[in-house]
C-alpha cells in the first residue's frame, strides 16, 4: 500500500507496492492543479512617447490582476502607481492607466501644458513595471 506525500497526497510507493497507470494520472492532476495556482510574474520597461493623446500600449499575453509602474533614471523623486482590474488611473471620466485583457495601457493628464500625473506614464521617458497574473 502506498503513503502519500503531506501537502498533496502524492503517491509513494514501497518497492513491493503494486501501482495502476490511474495512481500516475491521478498525481499528475494533482500537480497539474498546483501549478496552475503559481501567479505568472512578468518584469519590463517600455518608453513613453511624446504624443499624450496616443496611449502606449503593452502586451504581456494575459490579463494582470496588478500592476505596478514606476519611472526609471527620473531627475525628480521616483513615484510609482498601482493599477488592479477594478482600479485604474482615472482623470475627468478618462482612464490614464488601466489594465486590458492582454496587459495594460496607459496614457497622460495634462494641464496647461505640464502633467500633473505622477509619474507621467506617457511622456517621453523610460518606465519599469511588474505585472502579477
Amino acid at each position: 500500500m502506498a503513503n502519500y506525500t503531506e501537502h498533496y497526497h502524492l503517491h509513494q510507493w514501497e518497492g513491493s507496492d503494486p501501482f495502476l497507470r490511474t495512481d500516475f494520472n491521478d498525481d499528475f492532476k494533482k500537480i497539474d492543479t498546483a501549478l496552475g495556482r503559481i501567479p505568472q510574474i512578468v518584469v519590463g520597461t517600455y518608453a513613453g512617447t511624446e504624443n499624450v493623446l496616443t496611449p502606449t500600449t503593452v502586451n504581456l499575453g494575459f490579463q494582470p490582476s496588478l500592476v505596478i509602474i514606476t519611472q526609471v533614471n527620473a531627475w525628480e523623486p521616483t513615484r510609482s502607481i498601482m493599477l488592479s482590474t477594478d482600479n485604474p488611473l482615472m482623470h475627468n471620466n478618462k482612464a490614464l492607466a488601466e489594465i486590458t485583457d492582454t496587459g495594460f495601457l496607459v496614457g497622460s493628464a495634462y494641464f496647461n501644458g505640464s502633467s500633473f500625473i505622477t509619474p507621467h506614464l506617457n511622456a517621453k521617458l523610460r518606465y519599469c513595471y511588474i505585472a502579477f497574473s
